[in-house]
């Protein structure tokens, strides 16, 4: 159950980045400034965790071989959510740019446990999680209405 708590608290901090992104995005002037600024703030704080916590980065093991290629792209990803949560959040408002990315983030998720994609352990989707995407996905529409 706190992990799950630990799951809901971090959600809950996604419509605020887009928030703040937007925001910073007005400030700078392009979502590309915006987003760099951000990964740039970002960058600097796991420095400094990483440099208390860990005392060193200690990549020599993940450079070392037998590991996918495909690893490394995580920062990649996650420069496309913040750049595309610039981009939408003052088109669409806050609320339906952080639940259409919920949206995808919950299709994405139940395809990689399906399918086993990237060396996950293969989960059976079932009627739930299907009925959750239509909820979304309801959601979604009545916002849209609103």
């Amino acid at each position: 159950m706190p992990l799950l708590l630990l799951g809901v608290m971090v959600g809950a901090v996604t419509p605020i980045q887009t928030a703040v992104n937007s925001r910073l995005r007005m400030a700078v002037g392009t979502p590309f400034r915006a987003s760099f600024v951000s990964f740039l703030v970002g960058l600097l704080t796991l420095l400094v965790i990483v440099l208390v916590h860990d005392r060193g980065f200690g990549l020599h093991r993940a450079l070392g071989g037998g590991n996918p290629w495909w690893m490394w792209f995580g920062g990649f990803l996650g420069s496309l959510v913040v750049l595309t949560n610039s981009v939408l959040s003052p088109l669409l408002g806050t609320g339906l740019t952080v639940l259409v990315a919920l949206l995808g983030q919950v299709i994405g998720g139940l395809l990689i446990d399906t399918f086993g994609w990237f060396a996950v352990a293969r989960r059976r989707v079932g009627v739930v999680q299907i009925a959750g995407i239509v909820v979304a996905v309801a959601g979604i529409a009545l916002i849209r209405l609103g």
